[in-house]
């Protein structure tokens, strides 16, 4: 494999964060399997485990702070849902990209595909600013009343 120049913690984190979900979600006698692959001018991290899987309609909740695929909050695997979060906002500060396939009851592979030179960005503010309310009556009772 080719060197890959990234930074080491961040890419470190988001393996362990992707290893750490398979094995979670993984039924005993399963796989978990970990493999780098050259792509043009990138390395692919493939994480991929034969465990629960993720429906369609979860892919993109699961990248969200807090937010737990349906199958994984029925089934009480734990965890607070900040993973996937963690992954999806490091692989974007690193200049990567995650992806994801998988099918319920056969499995997910996540895939992360790191360039071979920096294109991450400069800086270590991890969060994001925090998002407004969505709804009226949210937003309502964030503020404070009137007197």
């Amino acid at each position: 494999m080719p060197a890959v120049s990234s930074d080491e913690r961040w890419l470190a984190h988001v393996l362990v964060n992707l290893v750490s979900n398979a094995v979670k979600f993984t039924p005993a006698g399963g796989r978990v399997t970990v493999r780098a692959i050259r792509r043009d001018a990138a390395v692919a991290l493939e994480v991929e485990d034969t465990g629960i899987g993720i429906a369609a309609e979860d892919r993109g909740a699961i990248f969200e702070p807090f937010r737990q695929g349906e199958r994984g909050d029925a089934k009480g695997y734990g965890g607070v849902g900040l993973g996937l979060a963690l992954v999806a906002r490091l692989t974007d500060l690193l200049g990567a990209e995650v992806g994801l396939e998988s099918a319920v009851g056969k499995g997910s592979t996540f895939t992360v595909r790191v360039p071979l030179m920096w294109r991450g960005r400069s800086t270590t503010q991890l969060l994001r600013p925090a998002r407004p309310p969505t709804s009226p009556s949210m937003a309502e009772q964030a503020e404070p009343p009137n007197r």
